[in-house]
């Protein structure tokens, strides 16, 4: 398992991750599904952990498709308004 290595952390199921909990840290653990790599040397990771999925935003570069990661990082919610509704999403920036 590569990224952060958190013996005992306790790791949150995607599915229970709420937009009220923007700014608090968690530890999510799942499989690298999609990665696509941004501006800057930043990339996003897809993780899928069978509750869900959801994107951390990350400075890594060295997270493979298929490869199970466990990730500290602060929830994210990023509003994409188009003709009056929120298409938002949740997301994760890890932190070091």
């Amino acid at each position: 398992m590569s990224g952060i290595k958190a013996i005992g952390a306790n790791i949150t199921p995607i599915e229970q991750i709420d937009r009220k909990q923007t700014d608090q840290v968690i530890y999510v653990e799942g499989k690298v599904e999609k990665v696509v790599p941004l501006l800057e040397g930043k990339r996003l990771y897809q993780l899928n952990d069978s509750s869900g999925k959801i994107w951390v935003l990350a400075n890594k570069t060295n997270f493979r498709i298929g490869e199970k990661v466990v990730v500290k990082g602060k929830i994210k919610y990023k509003d994409i308004p188009i003709n009056k509704q929120d298409f938002g999403d949740l997301y994760i920036e890890e932190e070091s």
